[in-house]
């Protein structure tokens, strides 16, 4: 005696649908890698490590637009945040800082006397959206 199980036939995945998800996906990582930046916020929810005093006391004195005393938002030009982009690829979407790429990188890694403030990244909240939208797009077609 056995039993015999089958797997029922499962329907093409409709790669236009697919492509339009990834679309959708890069443009809400944008958006939510900016936003939470400009807070003051990292990927974990956490709020940036504050400026030095003398970090304080210099861009205050050079007139930086955005200061808010000891709030860190890695926007003193906005170059930076403003520059984070992402690009299709064959198996999705690709994030990536355009232009001041070198500072975004010591910033997320800490490199040098700079503490880590890690901007450049997933949170939970995005991570849920990945998995609600990808999922629409695959259960649209079955």
């Amino acid at each position: 005696m056995g039993v015999k199980v089958t797997l029922p036939k499962m329907p093409k995945i409709d790669k236009a649908g697919l492509r339009r998800a990834f679309l959708k996906a890069g443009t809400k990582t944008q958006e939510r890698i900016r936003r939470r930046t400009r807070s003051g916020y990292d990927m974990y929810g956490r709020r940036f490590q504050a400026y030095a005093p003398v970090s304080s006391d210099y861009k205050r004195k050079m007139g930086v637009k955005d200061f808010k005393g000891s709030r860190v938002t890695l926007t003193d030009s906005g170059k930076m945040v403003n520059s984070v982009s992402y690009s299709m690829i064959s198996t999705g979407f690709q994030m990536f800082v355009r232009d001041h790429a070198d500072i975004a990188y010591y910033h997320d890694v800490g490199a040098g006397n700079l503490p880590k403030r890690q901007f450049f990244g997933s949170d939970k909240w995005l991570r849920d959206y990945y998995e609600r939208i990808f999922t629409e797009a695959v259960i649209k077609d079955i």
